[in-house]
């Protein structure tokens, strides 16, 4: 299922990395806006939750797009949800909240812009007798690449020093340490995109 050799397993590959990249927001940025620059639970929930109106926005935005376009957003995606991460990486950790919320914005429109075209890809280049089961995989991969996520950053989260809901030097360094370890999966996810749209050049 995950063949780096077919557009059906570069697509999986390509939504897990996608979801794992996109995951450690939903879990520690709303603590870190509570904590480190003082915003009430529901100012923090709403603005975490912009990078899933974005995601929407992005989605619907692109999803009539047409050839050359899908090939390149699927590169376009990751390569904007790499520069998000590296924004929230050094202005979370600082006192001013301003520069956050289009970081924020940002990763969850990378995500959104190139998503439809990735399901579509996993769908469409199923083998024959598996279109179904390629389908039904696309929510399961996603469920994957979150767990996963969250996991990751609970790792990096307590490796930076992080060991209680606490607005002290671990947390801040957790701030910093959480996004931008996940450039990484951003960069696979990259290469992933790259090595699909090579794979349908070719």
């Amino acid at each position: 299922a995950f063949s780096w050799r077919t557009q059906t397993g570069l697509g999986l590959w390509l939504a897990l990395l996608l979801c794992i990249t996109f995951s450690p927001l939903q879990l520690y940025m709303p603590m870190f806006l509570q904590q480190l620059h003082g915003l009430d639970p529901l100012s923090a929930g709403f603005t975490v939750a912009s990078a899933s109106l974005a995601w929407t926005a992005g989605s619907l935005a692109t999803a009539g797009a047409r050839a050359p376009w899908p090939d390149r957003l699927m590169l376009i995606g990751p390569a904007i949800m790499a520069v998000s991460l590296v924004a929230m990486a050094v202005f979370t950790p600082r006192a001013d909240v301003a520069p956050l919320l289009p970081a924020i914005i940002l990763l969850g429109a990378g995500i959104g812009q190139c998503w439809p075209f990735v399901a579509q890809r996993i769908m469409g280049s199923a083998t024959e007798g598996n279109e179904v089961v390629a389908a039904s995989s696309v929510p399961t991969v996603q469920q994957m690449g979150i767990a996963l996520g969250a996991a990751i950053a609970g790792l990096v989260a307590n490796v930076s020093g992080m060991s209680a809901a606490v607005p002290d030097e671990g947390m801040a360094r957790a701030a910093a340490w959480v996004p931008a370890s996940f450039l990484a999966w951003a960069l696979l996810a990259f290469l992933a995109g790259l090595r699909l749209y090579r794979l349908r050049r070719s």
